[in-house]
């Protein structure tokens, strides 16, 4: 399940329903959120200005929307106890995976370049994530301008990584796992 917009009650409510209805695990996903941006009115007012010409008039309370609270989005998926947590745009804070290690639940960590993976790895993740442009035209980078272009692009600086890793492919999806 992809939470990025789900409340944590909407979580928890999730994999309640999940486990009821099936007999298998489930992975719970979150996007690793970017500090909120400063507010600019005027220029917020450009582009309200700007988009009515092209649909129905943006309010100027729009900016207010938020996303959902991620340390409370954190704590459901801690209570849900999913086999996986995934995460993408980032890496989880030291407290939260520490966490999910005491619960035995693995964290696989999107990564869009060598430095990313390895700083993932060097949090905590249990696998590596690559994700190129495939991805549906994005990329969950933390540096979108170090982000390679695509997938092929990306596999080859997996050379850099530390040794004692292997790499895993499937289609269309590829990762890299710590060797145990």
């Amino acid at each position: 399940m992809g939470a990025l917009l789900t409340q944590p009650e909407g979580i928890a409510a999730w994999a309640d329903a999940f486990r009821r209805e099936s007999n298998g695990g489930f992975q719970l996903n979150l996007w690793v959120p970017d500090p909120p941006p400063p507010r600019d009115e005027a220029a917020e007012g450009k582009v309200r200005r700007f988009l009515s010409d092209w649909g129905p008039e943006v309010k100027p309370e729009a900016g207010e929307a938020r996303p959902p609270d991620f340390g409370a989005q954190c704590a459901a998926l801690l209570a849900a106890a999913p086999r996986v947590v995934s995460s993408i745009m980032g890496i989880f804070d030291p407290p939260f995976v520490t966490s999910l290690k005491s619960r035995g639940i693995a964290w696989f960590a999107t990564a869009t370049t060598v430095s990313e993976a390895i700083r993932a790895q060097n949090a905590g993740a249990d696998a590596i994530i690559a994700q190129g442009i495939e991805a549906g035209g994005h990329r969950g980078a933390f540096d979108q301008a170090a982000a390679s272009a695509n997938l092929l692009g990306f596999l080859p600086w997996f050379r850099a990584l530390p040794t004692g890793y292997r790499f895993q492919s499937s289609q269309p999806a590829a990762s890299v796992t710590g060797a145990a």
